[in-house]
């Protein structure tokens, strides 16, 4: 069944991540998260539902040029605490 007019809009939806390395927090937009599914070679992008729509125990790979000693996104793994509209969950 197509999704058609129940499609949400969640492009400027943020997640407060803890990457792997070093335990650090931090707010990124949903946009630069992926996960990989099942039947897929390469990772895709997250597209939650609801602000609950996501795994607490999985690693997502979360690409940012936060701490980047090149000043170039790179990729990380991180478990997603929570979902939210705005920066400020």
């Amino acid at each position: 069944m197509s999704e058609g007019g129940n499609a949400v809009d969640n492009s400027g939806w943020f997640a407060y991540v803890r990457y792997k390395s070093g335990r650090k927090t931090a707010f990124v937009p949903i946009l630069s998260i992926k996960q990989k599914k099942p039947g897929h070679k390469r990772k895709v992008l997250i597209n939650p539902k609801t602000l609950t729509d996501f795994n607490s125990q999985e690693w997502y790979s979360v690409k940012t040029a936060e701490d980047s000693k090149d000043g170039q996104p790179h990729s990380w793994y991180a478990n997603i605490g929570k979902l939210g509209g705005t920066m400020y969950l």
